[in-house]
């Protein structure tokens, strides 16, 4: 993940976090301070996320994501449940069939199925392996918000030939690269929780946030594939280690921000832009 962080970034991250207990600007303005934003452009921005119905404001002048992407803020946070997320595979999978003329859909068509794990196993036909706990209507509620065509046809699908599912299980997914990725990032984790006291306060303020964001993005869009395909064990420990370091960086910045009643590291999870018009 290239993390660079803007001011809508790191308004949308703060809101998602304190979601329960609605933000003052003076708050985001002083944590903007810490990543060098000024006044002007925090206010700018956070008035045009309020145009754009990404973020509310209530009758006290606070603000708040809006209640229309819940769903994805639920979705943010199920990154804790580790591998409650997936059920035993039962051999069906989960496909999308994506009409023939995309269009300016496209792009955001591939975006949103892939952060649900899913690959494109032929031209226009998405699938996954069907091992997700959630419900199926809240999985399609979730493409759909994250921008997915509205004419994209979801299903559970069985009985393709052995041939056709053997490649999807063999080449669809970057299993081992995945896994890579997961072993490095933990060991950053650990690495930083072992310095982190001797930082300056600041930076390490904006070091837990830079990772939190890091290694919570890839736990939420790790594929869940089922133990019949991948090893579950490096994203078990990614998770520990990450729910570890989520203590660490909460308390780091209850330390600056205790009113704001952080449920976790702040963090910001990049999701398709559509998801924030």
């Amino acid at each position: 993940m290239k993390f660079k962080m803007t001011p809508k970034r790191m308004i949308l991250g703060i809101l998602q976090d304190a979601r329960k207990v609605p933000t003052s600007i003076k708050s985001l303005i002083e944590i903007g301070a810490l990543f060098g934003f000024t006044d002007n452009s925090i206010r700018v921005t956070n008035a045009r996320l309020i145009c754009d119905g990404v973020v509310e404001q209530d009758a006290r002048g606070q603000y708040r994501i809006s209640q229309d992407f819940s769903v994805v803020n639920q979705y943010i946070t199920s990154w804790k449940l580790g591998d409650s997320r997936t059920i035993p595979w039962d051999g069906s999978w989960i496909a999308c069939w994506l009409p023939r003329n995309q269009g300016r859909h496209k792009l955001r068509n591939q975006r949103s199925l892939s952060l649900l794990g899913f690959q494109e196993g032929m031209p226009k036909f998405w699938v996954r392996p069907n091992n997700l706990s959630m419900a199926f209507d809240d999985l399609k509620a979730i493409l759909f918000r994250f921008g997915l065509d509205e004419k994209a046809e979801l299903f559970i699908a069985h009985k393709f030939s052995e041939s056709l599912t053997g490649q999807w299980k063999l080449f669809l997914w970057p299993i081992e690269d995945i896994i890579q990725r997961q072993l490095a990032l933990e060991e950053k984790l650990r690495n930083s929780a072992d310095r982190i006291d001797d930082l300056p306060f600041r930076n390490a303020l904006v070091e837990t946030y830079r990772l939190g964001s890091e290694a919570i993005y890839l736990l939420l869009t790790d594929p869940l594939l089922p133990a019949e395909m991948m090893s579950n064990a490096s994203r078990l420990s990614l998770t520990r280690t990450m729910l570890e370091y989520n203590v660490l960086g909460k308390e780091i910045w209850r330390k600056r921000f205790d009113d704001l009643h952080f449920t976790t590291t702040p963090s910001y999870i990049e999701l398709p832009t559509e998801t924030m018009h």
